[in-house]
């Protein structure tokens, strides 16, 4: 994903209309099997889309030069089925077209794509799944900020290129959700963690480190809270575009419906408001874990006054398909 901060999120109209036509194809492509999938999360950015299923970008769709351009990680190829590869006294015979799919040959290949992305996702992407795919007020997925220091000081020495960063140079929060409030749609973001994850744990009286990166969250939404605000209404814009290519290929068939929070930031008059306090959501524990004397004590400080607060975290545990942001 680009660097560029996240104020542009929009579709060209062109690009709108080359995806409404290959929605309204009466033979079968991609994105109608794309638009059939209702597990995965479609996520839009500058120009482009991302299709994710269970944090892995099974397409990127890009608009570029007048047209449609598509790509995929080569891991994702790899097929599913059990190839048994020969050793002799030459090496491996590795034979390309049993491993990799070289063609795209419709559903069949896009379910071989997200098994593949099934079995190689990381434990928090496999938590957040359920919430990201069955909660209609999800509208956006994989938000990458730039650092304010970063985006103001630039990349003027290529030495720091080269040189291995310090500290991450970019902030990826995990969702964004609209909320309502008395004084109109409210988006908010969240960090998805699981339990396992080390930096929900201090030693003593030290804080977490979510802590401190949930801070530099804060501070990246605040410089960018104007920017966001304004492509969220290009963001609501499109999916309800997408939601109608979606109804269209499904015939009549029950699809995934627009939240009307979502289609209220469509219609409106004015942006939503960016909420720049994200939340921490905590996945992937069971009851005993949750009960432990020695976790509640890293939970206590996480929702204490000096950490996020009891409303800013949600320790959901094992995401079912009913479970929503809170």
């Amino acid at each position: 994903m680009s660097d560029t901060p996240p104020a542009f999120r929009y579709l060209d109209p062109e690009f709108l209309m080359a995806l409404d036509e290959l929605a309204s194809s009466s033979s079968g492509n991609w994105w109608r099997d794309v638009l059939l999938r209702p597990d995965v999360v479609i996520a839009i950015r500058r120009n482009s889309i991302n299709v994710y299923n269970h944090g892995a970008s099974i397409f990127k769709v890009d608009w570029s030069r007048r047209s449609i351009s598509l790509s995929t990680h080569a891991k994702y190829l790899v097929r599913q089925e059990q190839n048994y590869i020969p050793l002799t006294d030459s090496g491996f015979e590795l034979t390309t077209d049993k491993l990799f799919w070289r063609t795209y040959e419709g559903p069949k290949t896009l379910d071989s794509m997200i098994a593949a992305a099934k079995k190689l996702s990381v434990s928090e992407k496999a938590g957040l799944h359920p919430l990201l795919v069955n909660d209609p007020k999800v509208i956006d997925a994989e938000i990458a900020l730039v650092r304010p220091a970063e985006a103001e000081t630039g990349e003027e020495d290529d030495e720091k290129i080269l040189a291995p960063p310090p500290e991450r140079r970019q902030d990826r929060l995990d969702a964004a959700v609209v909320r309502n409030s008395a004084d109109g749609p409210v988006v908010t973001f969240y960090e998805a963690k699981d339990f396992s994850n080390g930096d929900l744990r201090a030693l003593g009286d030290a804080p977490p480190a979510v802590l401190s990166q949930i801070a530099a969250y804060e501070k990246a939404l605040a410089t960018y809270s104007a920017s966001l605000a304004a492509g969220y209404v290009n963001v609501a814009r499109t999916l309800v575009r997408l939601s109608a290519m979606r109804q269209r290929v499904s015939s009549d068939a029950p699809t995934r419906q627009i939240d009307p929070l979502v289609a209220s930031i469509a219609e409106g008059s004015s942006h939503p408001i960016i909420d720049c306090k994200p939340r921490l959501l905590i996945l992937g524990f069971d009851k005993a874990q949750r009960d432990d004397r020695g976790w509640q004590a890293h939970l206590a400080k996480l929702t204490s006054a000096d950490g996020l607060g009891s409303s800013r975290v949600q320790a959901v545990g094992r995401a079912k398909r009913q479970t929503r942001f809170s």
